[in-house]
């Protein structure tokens, strides 16, 4: 884990445990429960995205467009239908 999210996370656990006190949670009732909620959340994301491998995702993003720029083959259509068709 990198120094942000670990920071984040402080926050979060300092501020929560902040507000559940008397002078925490009449005073600062209405911002340290939402710092503690938001910087989790951050810290949340932060760790999630720094785990993702930039090179795999280029490589799927590649293959993808791969695949789709590849020319499709045609399908034949059968004679009774062009039959029905012409009818």
């Amino acid at each position: 884990m990198k120094t942000l999210p670990k920071i984040l996370l402080t926050v979060s656990v300092l501020s929560f445990a902040a507000s559940l006190t008397g002078p925490g949670s009449e005073v600062w009732f209405g911002i340290l429960k939402p710092i503690g909620a938001l910087s989790f959340v951050v810290a949340f994301i932060v760790h999630v995205v720094s785990k993702l491998d930039p090179d795999q995702y280029a490589a799927d993003q590649r293959l993808r467009n791969e695949l789709v720029h590849q020319p499709k083959p045609l399908k034949a259509i059968p004679l009774p239908a062009l039959r029905k068709a012409a009818a």
